[in-house]
């Protein structure tokens, strides 16, 4: 379980409040399925990585807050990077 936590949560800036109905969401401008498939892979062999640094112990990858704050970081950029192109195209 160690490996799945900063890796679900890495997902969590594609989160936002419904304001119409007060729950929240997947980012309307975000197709889930399609992040998951674009960076799934490079968050794996992020996570498998930092494992093996902390000699291959789940349970301290899943304490690691350096490893939870990358996957975070690598999945909103390429959130912000998606959001910036789309604004940008004419």
């Amino acid at each position: 379980m160690g490996f799945a936590y900063p890796f679900l949560a890495a997902f969590r800036c594609l989160v936002c409040l419904d304001k119409a109905t007060g729950y929240y969401r997947w980012h309307p401008a975000v197709d889930v399925f399609c992040f998951l498939n674009e960076l799934g892979r490079e968050l794996a062999e992020a996570t498998v990585e930092r494992s093996r640094t902390l000699g291959n112990n789940p349970n301290a990858v899943g304490k690691d807050v350096g490893h939870w704050a990358a996957l975070y970081d690598k999945v909103k950029s390429r959130f912000l990077q998606r959001l910036y192109e789309e604004r940008t195209i004419v």
